[in-house]
């Protein structure tokens, strides 16, 4: 068979292909994960990437950038079967939310009495400011799932394991329903997604999608907060103290809600 013969030219001329691994990349990303300082959205996404092992949670896809930056070992693809994704920072309780509670806002008064019935009053860490962005309320996800966990089409079943989780969906063409999924952190500076905060999104997701309620997420404009927590049964509640105590009665029967739930989620 005919060999390859590879003739060597002298000192080569640097190259930056694309797809080549950067020193200067590799050195940013580690600077901004051994960062103390105060956390923002970047920096937090860079050390939710750590953690998470660089790749989405839900469907453990890799991070396309974090691969093409050397970060991680990336398999290569084999067929249609693709092995990296674009990754996003998905915040469990979402960003704003609880500065609009606390501001007082009337449209937010029935989100406000929802919330505190989940979280048991109180938050179980300060989420305001900055604080939003700590690694315990950060997912990484690419963005299709990030989208499915915002709009409550998913949440995650917490078992007697710490850090283990069942992903549950509510449509049954969403894929890796049912999988079990390890959240653990192996390094005790980054910390796992906080179990409360889990438990408060379930909830969620749940009361959105009692019975008659299924309509829920397609009814509220993301920015309108009033018809986001407010519509539950389809039925507008205007006076705030109304719709607290819907809420409140709707809270009252939640240990029913598993019944109430489609098959897939049992």
């Amino acid at each position: 068979m005919p060999s390859l013969a590879v003739k060597r030219a002298g000192t080569p001329t640097p190259s930056r292909h694309p797809s080549r691994p950067s020193f200067e990349d590799q050195a940013a990303f580690y600077a901004m994960v051994i960062d103390p300082g105060p956390m923002d959205q970047r920096t937090s996404k860079a050390k939710a990437l750590a953690r998470d092992r660089y790749r989405c949670m839900f469907s453990g896809l890799i991070d396309d950038t974090s691969a093409l930056a050397g970060l991680v070992e990336t398999p290569l693809p084999v067929g249609p079967t693709a092995t990296t994704a674009p990754t996003e920072l998905c915040h469990i309780i979402p960003q704003g939310l609880l500065s609009r509670w606390e501001q007082d806002d009337e449209r937010d008064r029935s989100s406000t009495c929802l919330a505190r019935m989940f979280g048991d009053v109180q938050f179980p860490m300060d989420l305001s400011g900055p604080e939003t962005h700590r690694l315990e309320n950060v997912l990484t996800l690419n963005p299709i799932w990030h989208a499915r966990f915002d709009s409550l089409k998913c949440y995650l079943e917490s078992t007697t394991t710490p850090d283990l989780y069942v992903l549950k969906v509510w449509e049954p063409f969403i894929e890796n329903g049912n999988s079990f999924l390890d959240l653990k952190s192996d390094n005790p500076d980054f910390p796992a997604p906080s179990p409360q905060l889990l438990a408060i999104h379930r909830s969620r997701a749940i009361v959105a999608h009692l019975s008659g309620a299924a309509k829920y997420v397609e009814l509220h404009p993301e920015e309108d907060e009033e018809d986001r927590y407010a519509v539950l049964s389809g039925i507008r509640h205007d006076e705030p103290t109304a719709r607290e105590v819907f809420i409140a009665a709707l809270w009252a029967r939640f240990p029913s809600a598993r019944a109430l739930a489609p098959q897939k989620m049992e």
